[in-house]
């Protein structure tokens, strides 16, 4: 099991009023040092530095811009964290596809994204899905906003399945031991005398819990038939800091609609919420 806080992490920012909160998560969780953070941003021009033929005065200064923001917020981190290191990119495209395709390039053990008030991720460019992401990267995506800012980790909410959520263990158990969090395992009380395995995978995670560290652990059966509903609705009504969900089904409120949970989450909420993809081994 991992034990330690991130050694590698991918923090995509837009300069937009969630930046700060990207930066201060990314330093909690990379606090202990020796890791590698992977600064990032993405412009969207006619021209490039890069691209002397098509370049313009408007491009370079641009260029010149961004890069003088990403270097001051990089100072910033490694005056915080000075046995860290912090590398920067700066590129152009479309921002999800170069977050895939820069995943891919450093394997990073965490992404940290912004979730905007409107709900839309960076809104100069197409929004992002969270989701998809996690799906794509096969790397833990966690959305913060600016409401969490200051925000400190004190409650997890966790949907279980029919199945041992292994990669969500492995990630409460690195995020409890950093905040002492409690955590409050959900599952849906209408699915739990028709199958025995939905049953059997909550128990035996809250089990695995309990006997692997020292922190509150709680399971909850919902009364409900829609289980990322439910979850969400959960997490508001105890006040939760995060919820740990895997994409699509804990996410997707609604085939119908197609509305995520991280798309109908009131702007002013402080939730966090990192997306996880299973063990595909489950």
């Amino acid at each position: 099991m991992l034990f330690n806080l991130f050694n590698t992490i991918l923090a995509p920012v837009d300069f937009s009023e969630n930046t700060p909160a990207i930066i201060k998560q990314t330093i909690e969780l990379a606090c202990i040092g020796n890791s590698t953070i992977h600064l990032m941003h993405v412009i969207k021009s006619t021209g490039f530095p890069l691209d002397t033929e098509s370049v313009t005065a408007k491009d370079i200064d641009s260029y010149d811009e961004m890069m003088k923001k990403l270097k001051q917020w990089k100072q910033a981190i490694e005056e915080t964290i000075p046995e860290s290191t912090v590398r920067i990119h700066l590129v152009k495209g479309i921002v999800h596809d170069k977050i895939i395709e820069t995943a891919k390039k450093i394997n990073p053990q965490l992404i940290i994204i912004g979730k905007k008030s409107n709900y839309n991720f960076f809104a100069f460019f197409k929004p992002l899905c969270p989701n998809e992401l996690a799906k794509f990267t096969n790397c833990p995506i966690l959305t913060v906003s600016k409401n969490s800012v200051n925000t400190k980790i004190k409650s997890i909410v966790v949907p279980i399945q029919s199945f041992i959520p292994k990669r969500k263990i492995d990630l409460i158990y690195v995020f409890a031991k950093q905040f002492r969090a409690k955590i409050y395992l959900v599952a849906l009380l209408d699915k739990m005398g028709a199958d025995n395995t939905k049953r059997n995978a909550l128990l035996e995670t809250y089990t695995i819990l309990k006997t692997g560290f020292n922190n509150q652990i709680e399971y909850h059966l919902l009364n409900s038939s829609n289980l990322p509903k439910a979850s969400l609705q959960y997490a508001e009504s105890i006040g939760a800091d995060m919820m740990f969900v895997n994409p699509g089904t804990e996410t997707k409120i609604s085939s119908l609609t197609g509305k995520y949970i991280n798309e109908i989450i009131p702007p002013s909420s402080k939730l966090k919420i990192l997306f996880v993809e299973p063990l595909h081994d489950k």
